[in-house]
């Protein structure tokens, strides 16, 4: 995750020093969706350790394996009873909307729609925003993210959540 921020920063540094910034702003695109998806996978990865650790009975069937997630109701009640701490740093409500933004920017690069740096231009003055992505949310409605900031955000959003966790584990 670390490498793919550091590409997107690199990327978008040289795209704003030269004339023709489409192969950066490329190169930006994919390490973002890098990012996104290495983080969800984390994520993710986290849910089903504490699945195995504390028996929470989620079986890895392709079917069902999406309900052992952070975002799952049964999943928050099951990890409340074998450890509260946990329950309570996934339920807390910084958390919660933190993983639902982060859905939206992960779940277009992992499904057939990568994000992008798009063009998009400013309605006071027609300037280019060439640093923003367009994804689509949960109800069909297009969001625009400043991609630098965003990615930011989320990195230091994990450090958080870790350090929440860290603390239940003492």
């Amino acid at each position: 995750m670390q490498y793919a921020r550091d590409h997107v920063q690199y990327e978008m540094r040289q795209a704003s020093l030269v004339k023709h910034w489409e192969p950066h702003h490329f190169l930006a695109s994919y390490h973002l969706n890098t990012f996104y998806i290495m983080l969800w996978g984390f994520l993710d990865n986290l849910a089903w350790a504490f699945n195995h650790i504390y028996s929470l009975g989620f079986i890895e069937d392709t079917r069902k394996a999406t309900a052992c997630t952070f975002r799952s109701d049964r999943y928050k009640q099951l990890i409340r009873l074998k450890n509260p701490g946990i329950a309570a740093v996934i339920s807390d409500n910084e958390t919660d909307r933190w993983i639902e933004e982060l859905s939206i920017k992960r779940h277009p690069a992992a499904h057939r729609e990568p994000i992008y740096l798009t063009q998009v231009f400013s309605e006071q003055d027609m300037r280019l925003l060439a640093d923003r992505v367009v994804v689509t949310d949960k109800d069909g409605q297009q969001v625009i993210y400043h991609a630098i900031n965003h990615l930011e955000h989320d990195f230091k959003q994990l450090g958080v959540f870790m350090d929440k966790l860290c603390k239940v584990f003492g």
